[in-house]
C-alpha cells in the first residue's frame, strides 16, 4: 500500500487552523424516548504563519535575566444572539442543528463587548530575584510581539497575575511571569496568538475569526459543518 501524499510544514502564505464547537440539547419523554439535538455551532478559523525575529534582546532587567520564550494571546468577547431555527420539532433526527445566530435590532448576530488576553514570558534568572524583573519581561514580550507579530496587544491593559519558579539540580534557575489583558478597542469576533523562541528566533503567529451558524432551516450537523467550511474556503 502506498503512503498518502501529505504536505510538510507551514506554507509561506500560512496554514489554515479549524476548530468547531457546539452544544447539546436532549429531548426526553419517558422511557425509550430520548433525542439529542445540536445547538450553537461555531467555527474558530485562523491562519498560522511562521515569522523570524532577532534574539539580540534576550538579556532583560540589566544583567538579571535571559529570555527564553514568549506567549501572547487575545480574543474578542461577544454576546451572540442564539435563537431557534424555523420549524424545529422533537420528531427531527438526532444530530439536527436547531439553533442559529440571528441579527437582533440591526446590531448583528454577534455584539462585541470587550477583549480578553494573556501574556507570559519565560526566562532564566535567579529564582530569588525573578519577581524584580517582571515588568522588564512584560515590556520585552510586548515589544517582540509588536515588531514580529502585530496584533492589538499594546491596546490592552496588562495586569500582573502570576509568577512561577523552576528549581532543578541539573538545569539553570528560572521561571515565568504571566499577565492578564483587558481592553475595549476590539472590532468583533477576532482572535490572535503569538509565540516566540529566543533560542532560534522563530515566531508562530495566528490570526483568527469566529464564525457562527446563521442558516435559517434546521439541518444535520454534517451539512452545517460542510457549509461553514465552504464559507471559509476550506
Amino acid at each position: 500500500m502506498a503512503c498518502p501524499v501529505v504536505s510538510y510544514g507551514i506554507p509561506l502564505d500560512g496554514a489554515k487552523e479549524l476548530n468547531f464547537n457546539s452544544g447539546r440539547e436532549l429531548f426526553r419523554c419517558g422511557l425509550g424516548c430520548v433525542n439529542m439535538f445540536i445547538t450553537n455551532v461555531t467555527l474558530d478559523y485562523g491562519i498560522k504563519f511562521i515569522k523570524c525575529g532577532t534574539i539580540a534582546d534576550a538579556l532583560v532587567g540589566g544583567n538579571a535575566a535571559c529570555m527564553q520564550s514568549a506567549q501572547v494571546g487575545w480574543r474578542d468577547q461577544s454576546v451572540v444572539n442564539w435563537e431557534a431555527k424555523e420549524g424545529v420539532n422533537s420528531g427531527m433526527s438526532a444530530g439536527t442543528v436547531i439553533t442559529r445566530a440571528a441579527d437582533c435590532a440591526g446590531e448583528g448576530a454577534s455584539i462585541y463587548t470587550h477583549t480578553e488576553g494573556q501574556l507570559s514570558g519565560r526566562c532564566q534568572a535567579n529564582i530569588a530575584t525573578l519577581n524584580s524583573v517582571q515588568a522588564a519581561v512584560m515590556s520585552t514580550v510586548l515589544a517582540k510581539n509588536d515588531l514580529v507579530g502585530g496584533g492589538i496587544s499594546g491596546d490592552l491593559d496588562w495586569i500582573f497575575s502570576d509568577i512561577s519558579t523552576q528549581a532543578s539540580a541539573t538545569d539553570w534557575q528560572g521561571g515565568s511571569v504571566t499577565y492578564i489583558g483587558f481592553g475595549t478597542a476590539g472590532v468583533g469576533d477576532t482572535s490572535y496568538n503569538f509565540s516566540f523562541n529566543w533560542q532560534n528566533g522563530k515566531a508562530e503567529v495566528t490570526n483568527g475569526t469566529m464564525y457562527y451558524d446563521e442558516s435559517v432551516a434546521p439541518d444535520s450537523l454534517e451539512s452545517v459543518v460542510a457549509s461553514m467550511l465552504t464559507t471559509v474556503g476550506f
